[in-house]
């Protein structure tokens, strides 16, 4: 190598790497490759981690069109569920977007029980305002239960949370 090497001089003491009390690894750490490597170092083969939560993100409203398409008289776009999915995943949560739900409570009782089959967190956008053809509210009723429906909040005070299927 061209310099004098001495005895020991690349050699860790055993226990040198960590202390006892040191904490590796946080809770809600991301486990990466670092996090592998210092663990199995220390002799863990398994651990017990947290599967990242799915997230359905339902958007609801027959007067919603896709971004793509140029909104008709009475007509927005869909943008709700753009954002509401960028949030979830940077939140960490693996996000199932759904297509458009119009305004038939049928297809949003269909659509809820089917997003609570695939995913832990169902959201919904749209269908709460109260209006003659906003049907979550019911729905939600009818397949579980409404736990609230306000929050004091202008705007957006017309939002509900409730709870399907466990």
């Amino acid at each position: 190598y061209g310099y004098p090497i001495k005895p020991g001089q690349f050699v860790k003491a055993k226990g040198a790497e960590v202390e006892v009390g040191d904490v590796l690894v946080e809770g809600g750490q991301v486990i990466d490759a670092h996090c592998i490597g210092a663990l199995s170092s220390l002799g863990f083969s398994e651990i017990s981690v947290f599967q990242k939560p799915k997230v359905a993100i339902i958007p609801l409203g027959s007067e919603l069109v896709e971004t793509s398409h140029t909104p008709k008289m009475g007509q927005i776009r869909n943008s709700n569920r753009y954002t509401l999915s960028a949030l979830a995943q940077k939140a960490g949560a693996e996000v199932i977007p759904f297509d458009i739900i119009p305004d038939d409570r049928g297809a949003i009782a269909e659509t809820i029980l089917r997003a609570t089959e695939l995913a832990d967190i169902v959201v919904t956008s749209g269908g709460s305002a109260g209006g003659d053809f906003d049907f979550i509210d019911y729905v939600i009723k009818d397949l579980g239960e409404l736990l609230y429906t306000d929050v004091l909040m202008n705007p957006a005070k017309t939002q509900g949370f409730g709870i399907v299927k466990g």
